[in-house]
């Protein structure tokens, strides 16, 4: 055989080669088969081996193939002969041979012929699988090394893929068989053995770099030999090696390969590249200490792929190194404090020096990781601050991301001591203003998140400074970068970065930045192409107010700030620009920059005195008022309210003062009409023009008449003159009003004293009105002297009128203008029109008080003459006086002359002086002012640091604080808070203002004010609810309203308690089964995580909340905070009883539950699930008809069709054994209920009508009854639906006093409804005229009822007695049998004062009495059905009573169906006898009747 194989050419082998070899060797078979030996085998294969193994070989199935085949065939079936049948070989020897021949074959072969060879013929006889598989130790290496021989053989006519195909057949065979037949996860298995795991590994990335020299198409082929080795190893063959030598050469062979600048040809190429890198770290990973030991190898791979020209294609590649610290722990950072500082300076150097954002975005998790990981320790700031500035040069998702993470993790923010790395702070700022941030609206969702996580991260490190006091430091870097990020023209990048870090803008310590930081800022303002709009106004408006706001006083403000601020407010007035947005239809930016500005802008000015700066503003104000924007024209208002207040001069010394004339003339506006108040004391001419113009709109409007005529008071002491007799008449029609008469009055006594001709229309008014005040006195009696001066037919009745006045003993102090008019008109007229008064006059002179007495005898002197005698008898004996020193003077003229000089010099002197004293007092006057704005700000500054309530607060508390029912007291109990809490804030000054500052203080703004709003108006407290609604009024303006957006909100909510947490847990499984994502603690809760702040979320997302109902549940505090939230919000919500317990459940939320009805879940499970399947799918049809909608995406295959109805037949049973079970059940359970001892009677009321309620508490307490109000039984530290609960369960029956207010309220409709729930007796009593039953949720409640009329006398609702008043009582007493007694013993005795009624009020107690007696008897003869829906029973009870006053019988059903109330409504004598048996499907949805599932 031998020879016969070194006859042919197996290379150049043809289809006659091919035939005449396979002759060869049939004929020469038999001849040597007999004797061969070991060697002669061996000799054979050689000379086999030394013609095939040659390249280039034909290819596969190529007459080179099949002559190799045969020959193949034919020293197969020799050495099997020479094995069994002459026994000169063993088998072990033959696999020996064979072997050696695979290795030649692939080795040195390498040709489609070769690979075939091996995997078609050698392998597969004498056992070679096995044999292969058995490997171990030199032979397994010989082959694994044979296979890392390959390199690609081009062969003629043979494509890449058929190459491919048969080389990944071959080579992925040996390889399985290579790995051995052992379980994957035996520990003991040979593949486990760390020396062939190694060898394996080897092989493994052998592939990886073999791939670059092999033809693209055979990347497949290769990947599919490694994958041999992947499924082997657990899908990932680094896991469980140790040999760190082995990584590092690994490492430098994947570096190799993905830096080849020809990396990827391919995504096969690729994908081999990131499995290869992904792999290997996970192994360094597994093993703590492998990856200490290459922990810096890794890390400096990382950097090197990172900053390769290949880096933009490898930031996939790269991705596996975000989880390369995933698995380091606490302890061993700790313990190799050289791990972190290595990696943080690895980390900070490539932050630095890449160009690739995209290839290092794995740091977000590794600093995740490193943060959650490490403790904080003192002297790591230098390793993070690099960290963070390196970040902010990346504008990535993910590394932006990690900036945020870095900044705001809440054990970070005391590590940074930001106060020692003030410069380090600035270069983060420069940092960020210099990063190419996106601005483009191409990926806009991407780029807003990049933007936005630049502005979260700028703003939380100026919080933090702020905290520190630091941050007017950064102050010039901050500005910078605002005015940087607007210049670039970007909607985006205004809205989540200027916008957000806009507010941390504080130019107070910094007033040198704003000259230039304006004029750059003023570009862009005047700026008509600048994209102002949505965020960028915030962003704009931010800006300006931070620098308005950021001086103190006007003469602060350099001349170009004011000229810049003037010429941008007067652009923003200008008729260039929009003051509208018409595509948001609302205020555009201009007009919203204003609005913000020009009024603090103007007051710094006024008070400074330097307003004259303001007078190029003043159009723009005017422009202002005249604006279509309701909020621009009040802005406007208020600016002219501001200058006439502090700065009249600045308008009312011009002509601008006429504009507001003719602007009040025009629109009769209130605001206007109070700056000519301020104004025409500084310009009296301009109003004397208009004056006759002013006067006619009194009257228009009659909020502005007391205005007007207050304006006319100080006319008319500077200008009496212009008034005229019609202007008196129009103001008579006013003189009725009090609070204008003092003012018309003292107008007329200055107009009489100038022409008391205008005032003759008014004398007999003036006589005879009884209605003007007494303090009008004086001018009424000086108008009137006026007149009768002018005009002696008036002087009779003036001087009747006075002289009456004079005897008004209660006043005395308004008596001395009396006498005043009677001097001046007896010195016109003389003493004779006093003659019929003299007597009266000498008898006021005797009996008088000291002043009547010396007005008196002024006036009677006055009458005399004498007063007149004694002045000429004085003057004479001066002129003799005067005579004699006319003497001394003349020697008196010579002194004089020589101290005159000295008298001018002192007056010089003095001059000085006076001119000094006038600067002080200047000075004085100044500090006066200041302290007055002092006590102002300091006033102002108490209410933001001392409280944290809002301002209309102290209107509120001066209300509330006076003691009344209805105080501060009441508040706080409805609030919520409890007796200790009240006494607490009695000890203070101010009890209400503490009250609301805690309030505010534990709850958001929004949703205190709402809550204190909702309780005043219950209160009835309409006075302070009217000071809240008004400050809400005032702000809806100050911004849009938006629609809030949660990000993903699920739309079930599972409020629970954790006692019952596991049966929740799979609640929530089946519910999301059946396609509801929920909302549940353990699900949503996160690390740092603010409780109460998540659940609000969760609560405000859901369209539903799911109540975990139990006794537990109804107790604890946080279920109590979800449910009443849930009824603030107006959510739907869905109670799931899961355990046996009352319904409604005691506590604060029984008033609430009552108006629902409950699921029972805790019953009839079968498998793993605790409820009963009717029932669960009773739940997702309640989701339903909520609107809660599955996600398709989300049902499971067990609910895809579950809303086929499962019929539940209820049988109607009319056992009365089962009735009598069912009411010692319902006695056991109410004695557990029993809370002690409760008023007998419960008072259910609308606060409008608390006197009227009030009135009838006192009446039934005084006739023995024990009654429940809440004004009475409110503290005691439980909240108001506990309260309400026990009293309503506590008593026998319920009072209600309906009226339009009263069906309208939650409260007192949940009172109702629990009524109803426990079967309470209710008594409707009618205070209002109302339709019956009262529209609302209460109509269903109320059908079924008589009720008793008390509003067609409105006195017996304060008295309550009469015919009405005894039919409330028996119906009372219907019910408290016990009383009844009493109650007839007292109303005997108050009857027995009317001697008529005294037979009737007895015979009518003893009817009442006998009728109690009888409704006992009858309401005991019930009938009961009982409903069994797997083995729930639902009772169901028709009680018979009798109207106490029509004795007609009521059939009143407690617990029916609405349908049966409704017919029992329509016939009350109706009886059931006959009930149905019906299949009903269980719905539970909100309670609209009094059907109770119990």
């Amino acid at each position: 055989m031998e020879e016969i194989i070194e006859k042919y050419d197996y290379a150049h082998a043809t289809k006659e080669m091919e035939s005449e070899i396979q002759d060869d060797l049939q004929r020469c078979e038999e001849r040597f088969a007999p004797g061969l030996s070991l060697d002669g085998l061996k000799k054979i294969i050689a000379t086999f081996l030394k013609k095939v193994c040659v390249q280039p070989f034909p290819k596969r199935y190529s007459a080179g193939y099949f002559m190799c085949s045969v020959t193949l065939r034919e020293i197969i079936s020799v050495m099997k002969a020479c094995k069994s049948e002459h026994k000169t070989i063993t088998k072990e020897q033959c696999q020996d041979l064979l072997f050696d021949m695979i290795l030649e074959f692939i080795s040195k072969g390498q040709g489609s012929t070769h690979y075939e060879l091996v995997h078609g013929d050698i392998t597969k006889p004498l056992s070679m699988d096995q044999y292969i598989k058995d490997l171990k130790g030199e032979k397994l290496r010989n082959l694994l090394n044979a296979i890392k021989q390959q390199k690609f053989i081009q062969e003629e006519e043979i494509d890449i893929d058929e190459y491919g195909n048969t080389y990944e057949r071959c080579i992925s065979n040996l390889i399985e068989y290579a790995l051995g037949e052992d379980d994957n996860d035996d520990e003991n298995s040979k593949h486990r053995q760390q020396d062939v795991h190694c060898e394996f590994l080897d092989l493994y990335i052998f592939f990886l770099g073999q791939a670059k020299k092999n033809p693209v198409d055979m990347g497949r082929n290769i990947t599919y030999c490694q994958n041999k080795m992947w499924y082997k190893y657990d899908r990932n063959p680094y896991l469980g090696c140790r040999d760190a030598e082995l990584y590092r050469r690994h490492l430098n062979i994947i570096k190799t390969f993905l830096t080849d600048s020809s990396y990827p040809r391919d995504d096969k190429e690729s994908e081999m590249g990131r499995d290869a890198i992904k792999y290997i770290l996970q192994g360094i990973a597994g093993d703590k200490d492998v990856q200490k030991t290459l922990w810096n190898d890794v890390l400096e791979l990382s950097s090197y792929l990172a900053t390769s020209s290949n880096a933009e294609k490898l930031k996939d590649e790269l991705r596996p190194m975000k989880d390369f610290t995933e698995n380091l722990d606490a302890q061993t950072l700790e313990k190799n404090p050289d791990m972190f500082q290595s990696w943080a300076t690895k980390c900070a150097d490539l932050l630095e020096k890449s160009t690739n954002s995209k290839s290092i975005n794995y740091f977000e998790f590794q600093i995740r990781h490193m943060i959650d990981k490490l403790k904080p320790i003192a002297g790591h700031q230098k390793f993070w601050i690099p960290i963070l500035k390196g970040l902010l040069r990346h504008p990535t998702i993910s590394l932006s991301n990690a900036s945020v993470n870095l900044i705001k993790w809440g054990k970070m923010k005391k590590f940074w001591k930001w106060k020692d790395n003030v410069e380090e702070v600035k270069k983060i700022v420069t940092v960020a203003k210099e990063a190419n941030l996106p601005k483009e609206e191409d990926d806009k969702r991407k780029n807003e998140d990049i933007a936005s996580n630049y502005g979260k991260t700028i703003s939380e490190l100026f919080e933090q400074l702020e905290l520190v006091k630091v941050n007017h430091l950064v102050m010039p870097e901050l500005s910078l970068f605002l005015i940087s990020t607007l210049e670039k023209r970007s909607d985006i990048l205004s809205h989540r970065i200027v916008s957000e870090v806009s507010e941390k803008l504080d130019f107070t310590k910094n007033l040198n930045l704003i000259p230039d930081f304006l004029k750059r800022f003023s570009a862009l303002f005047f700026d008509p192409t600048y994209p102002w709009g949505g965020w960028t106004n915030r962003a704009g408006t931010n800006i300006l107010e931070s620098v308005v706001e950021a001086y103190s006083d006007g003469s602060e403000i350099p001349q170009e700030v004011n000229d810049l601020f003037i010429a941008m407010l007067n652009y923003a007035m200008s008729d260039d620009v929009d003051r509208i947005d018409f595509e948001s239809r609302s205020l555009s930016f201009y007009a919203e920059a204003i609005c913000v500005t020009i009024t603090k802008f103007v007051s710094l000015h006024c008070e400074a005195g330097t307003e004259d700066i303001l007078s190029a503003l003043i159009p723009s104000i005017f422009k202002m008022v005249d604006d279509d924007s309701e909020l621009v024209m009040n802005i406007g208002k208020a600016v002219f309210t501001v200058i006439s207040v502090k700065s009249p001069k600045l308008i009312a010394m011009t002509d601008d003062f006429d504009r507001v004339i003719q602007k009040y003339l025009e629109t009769e506006d209130t605001e206007t009409l109070g700056n000519i108040y301020r104004f025409y004391p500084h310009n009296t001419e301009i109003m004397a023009k208009r004056f006759q113009e002013f006067m006619a709109t009194l009257g228009n409007k009659k909020e502005n008449t007391h205005m007007i005529i207050a304006i006319t008071h100080i006319i008319s002491e500077r200008q009496p003159e212009i008034f005229t007799r019609e202007n008196v008449n129009a103001m008579s029609k006013f003189l009725s009003e009090e609070g204008d008469q003092q003012f018309i009055l003292m107008v007329w006594d200055k107009i009489s004293a100038k022409n008391p001709d205008f005032l003759l229309d008014q004398v007999d008014t003036l006589l005879t009105d009884t209605k003007l005040p007494v303090v009008a006195t004086h001018f009424i009696q000086g108008i009137l002297a006026n007149v009768a001066v002018e005009h002696k037919k008036y002087l009779d009745p003036v001087l009747k009128c006075l002289m009456k006045k004079s005897n008004d003993t209660e006043n005395r102090t308004h008596v001395l203008p009396v006498f005043y008019g009677m001097r001046k008109l007896a010195e016109k007229y003389g003493s004779d029109p006093f003659i019929p008064y003299r007597k009266h006059l000498d008898q006021l002179k005797k009996t008088g008080d000291s002043f009547t007495q010396d007005a008196v005898s002024s006036l009677i002197n006055v009458l005399e003459g004498r007063s007149l005698e004694t002045i000429s008898s004085d003057v004479k004996q001066v002129k003799s006086d005067v005579a004699d020193l006319d003497g001394r003077v003349g020697m008196a003229e010579i002194v004089v002359g020589g101290v005159i000089q000295q008298v001018e010099k002192h007056e010089e002197e003095i001059r000085d002086v006076k001119s000094d004293v006038d600067k002080v007092d200047k000075r004085v006057t100044d500090v006066e002012d200041d302290l007055g704005e002092v006590k102002t700000k300091v006033e102002e500054i108490d209410m933001k640091t001392m409280s944290n309530a809002p301002t209309w607060s102290r209107d509120v508390t001066k209300l509330l604080n006076p003691k009344s029912d209805n105080d501060w007291r009441l508040l706080a109990s409805r609030l919520g808070y409890s007796n200790d809490d009240i006494r607490a804030w009695a000890t203070q000054s101010d009890p209400c203002m503490a009250l609301l500052s805690e309030w505010y203080a534990t709850h958001k703004t929004r949703e205190a004010t709402g809550g204190v709003l909702n309780v005043l108006q219950e209160m009835n407290r309409l006075d302070a609810a009217v000071i809240v609604e008004n400050a809400m009024k005032v702000v809806e303006g100050v911004v849009e309203d938006e629609e809030f957006e949660y990000s993903s909100p699920p739309p079930v909510f599972l409020s629970y308690q954790w006692g019952h947490q596991n049966e929740v847990k799979l609640l929530r499984q089946h519910l999301e089964m059946a396609g509801y994502e929920c909302w549940m603690d353990i699900g949503q809760m996160g690390g740092g995580d603010k409780l109460f702040e998540k659940i609000d979320a969760g609560i405000r997302g859901a369209k539903v909340v799911i109540c975990c109902v139990s006794e537990k549940y109804a107790k604890s505090p946080n279920c109590n905070r979800e449910v009443n939230l849930a009824v603030n919000l107006r959510k739907p919500m869905i109670p799931l009883q899961m355990e046996k317990i009352a319904w409604p459940p005691v506590g604060s939320m029984g008033p609430i539950f009552s108006e629902y009805l409950y699921i029972r879940f805790y019953s009839g499970g079968s498998g793993n699930k605790y409820w009963a399947d009717a029932k669960f799918q009773e739940l997702l049809m309640q989701l339903q008809l909520n609107n809660v909608m599955p996600d398709e995406k989300l049902i499971k295959p067990e609910y895809k069709n579950w809303w086929i109805p499962v019929a539940e037949e209820i049988v109607i049973k009319t056992d009365g054994n089962n009735k009598n079970k069912t009411e010692k059940k319902d006695k056991q359970e109410n004695r557990k209920e029993d809370i002690g001892a409760s008023p007998d009677v419960f008072l259910s009321y609308q606060w409008g009508k608390q006197k009227q309620i009030q009135a009838l508490y006192q009446r039934l307490t005084g006739l023995g009854f024990s009654c429940w109000m809440d004004i009475h039984q409110m503290g005691g530290g439980d909240s108001l639906y506990d309260k309400i609960d026990k009293g309503v369960r506590g008593c026998k029956v319920v009072v209600t006093s309906i009226t339009q207010k009263y069906a309208l309220s939650a409260n007192c409709r949940r009172e109702v409804s629990l009524a109803d729930a426990l079967k309470k007796p209710i008594i409707p009593i009618l205070l209002e005229e109302i339709d019956w039953p009262p529209s609302g949720p209460m109509s269903m409640v109320f059908t079924q009822l008589l009720y008793i009329n008390f509003c067609e006398d409105p006195d017996i609702q304060m008295k309550w007695n009469g015919k009405k008043f005894d039919e409330l009582l028996e119906k009372v007493k219907a019910h408290i049998p016990d009383k009844s007694s009493v109650v007839a013993l007292q109303q005997t005795q108050e009857q027995e004062n009317s001697v008529d009624t005294k037979n009737l009020s007895v015979e009518n107690n003893v009817n009442i009495a006998n009728e109690s007696t009888t409704d006992e008897k009858e309401t005991n003869q019930s009938v009961e059905r009982n409903e069994n829906v797997e083995g729930k029973i639902i009772p169901t009870t028709v009680i018979e009573q009798k109207d106490p006053v029509s004795n007609i019988a009521i059939n009143e059903t407690q617990s029916s169906t609405p349908q049966e109330r409704l017919k029992q409504s329509n016939s009350q004598a109706t009886k059931v006898d006959n009930i149905p048996q019906n299949k009903v499907e269980p719905v539970n949805t909100k309670k609209s009747s009094t059907c109770s599932i119990l």
